[in-house]
């Protein structure tokens, strides 16, 4: 029966090879989180790094003040709670003022203004009426005689110029009013701000330490180089075996060499076009056509197996691309089997 050929060495599955690489990444990450935990040190405190016992992906990142700047931090912080208490009584004493809304209506406030300056007015009138009445009886002038009238319509005449500067001036006050008003209401809520906004304790200032960069381990690459050694030594001892039978060697000329490979990778039937059948071989499981076809885009002719052929006959022959989807056929056993299949036959006969 002769020596077999050996198995073509097995497609890596590309599941297993990703959940390596993540796996891989995974690790480097963790490293690289643990090499960057630096835990730091200054005169006002320290910066320390500890990992959870359960979880070591978690991390806890501890800030401690120094004594002395932990008695300042506590000293401000009970500072900065009565400045907000004494804010908030504060504003709780203002609350009633600031519920009252501004008066800007201009004829109101400008009356409020007149009546204000009457009020201080009226009594220096009435006091100005009984001192020309007294000065009139001191005279013997009666009262309703020209020298009477005459000296109540010069009292007339000053209370008439004093009011019409009380009106004129009223004006401009009813602005000093207004503005007035709003210092009022806004004495308080200044007070209260100023109370809130009391400087608290910087903490410690730690230096950015410089970040370690870990390279992930290339397990793909790692997998490509195994996978081409295997590709090589198989090839090697497809080699070695067609060589201890050379009456293949008329069929693998033919073929343009292409038995001295152990896997055409440019096979797929979507790759060629103008394909004819010109011949056949037989291998243990049947039949598989020798096409004569050009790829697409070369004019070239050439000479060999369609993958889709030889599949159906000898799926272990047939290699599918885990990337490009391209279907490649395995020469050396395909030839090899032909080989085999014309010995078997011929011990048969």
């Amino acid at each position: 029966m002769g020596k077999r050929a050996p198995s073509p060495p097995p497609v890596p599955n590309p599941i297993n090879i990703s959940t390596a690489q993540s796996a891989a990444n995974v690790d480097t990450a963790r490293v690289q989180a643990m090499m960057n935990r630096v835990n730091q040190v200054t005169p006002q405190g320290s910066l320390t790094y500890s990992q959870d016992p359960n979880n070591q992906d978690l991390w806890t990142a501890t800030t401690a003040l120094s004594p002395a700047e932990q008695g300042i931090f506590n000293t401000q912080v009970a500072g900065q709670q009565l400045y907000g208490n004494t804010a908030l009584n504060q504003l709780g004493a203002a609350s009633g003022a600031l519920s009252t809304p501004i008066n800007t209506n201009y004829d109101a406030v400008r009356q409020q203004v007149i009546g204000a300056q009457m009020s201080l007015l009226n009594p220096t009138f009435t006091k100005m009426q009984g001192d020309v009445a007294q000065q009139l009886r001191n005279a013997g002038v009666d009262p309703g005689s020209t020298a009477g009238f005459n000296a109540y319509n010069n009292m007339a005449q000053t209370q008439g110029a004093t009011l019409a500067n009380v009106t004129a001036n009223a004006g401009n006050q009813v602005g000093q009013a207004i503005t007035q008003q709003i210092a009022l209401r806004d004495q308080p809520v200044n007070e209260a701000t100023a109370l809130l906004t009391g400087q608290m304790l910087q903490g410690p200032q730690f230096q950015n330490v410089p970040q370690a960069q870990v390279q992930p381990t290339n397990v793909l690459g790692a997998y490509d180089l195994a996978q081409q050694q295997q590709q090589f030594n198989y090839a090697q001892q497809m080699q070695n075996i067609a060589g201890m039978y050379g009456g293949i060697g008329g069929l693998a000329g033919s073929l343009g060499g292409a038995a001295m490979l152990a896997y055409g990778p440019n096979s797929d039937e979507r790759l060629k076009t103008d394909m004819e059948k010109v011949g056949e071989i037989s291998l243990p499981g049947g039949r598989v056509p020798i096409t004569a076809f050009r790829y697409k885009g070369d004019p070239t002719k050439r000479l060999g197996f369609i993958a889709q052929d030889v599949e159906k006959v000898d799926p272990g022959a047939v290699f599918t691309h885990p990337v490009t989807g391209m279907k490649g056929v395995n020469y050396a056993r395909v030839l090899m089997g032909a080989h085999f299949g014309k010995r078997e036959a011929r011990a048969n006969g």
